[in-house]
């Protein structure tokens, strides 16, 4: 990937197509802070991206979900994280 620049405001909705192979899931994980930029730097409001944080995740369409919860129920497993305190720094 090369060149992408992209401003969300908290409340947009954000669609990424293309083509297989394009890059869409490694945004995707630079995002979330699974992986680090080659060049560049990713930013949430004014504090880099560097590691993964509870205030931001991935929900995968395979086999990473926790198999007896629905879509939803995958999502709020990270609220319940969150709840017993664990940290959700984002660098």
């Amino acid at each position: 990937m090369q060149g992408i620049s992209l401003e969300a405001k908290q409340g947009d909705f954000i669609c990424i197509s293309g083509q297989p192979g394009c890059g869409k899931s490694t945004m995707l994980r630079l995002l979330a802070g699974l992986e680090s930029p080659t060049s560049g730097e990713i930013l949430l409001g004014d504090t880099p991206v560097v590691k993964a944080g509870l205030n931001r995740g991935v929900v995968y369409q395979d086999y990473s979900l926790f198999p007896r919860m629905t879509a939803g129920e995958n999502l709020m497993a990270m609220e319940k994280l969150r709840e017993v305190g664990l940290d959700a720094n984002t660098g």
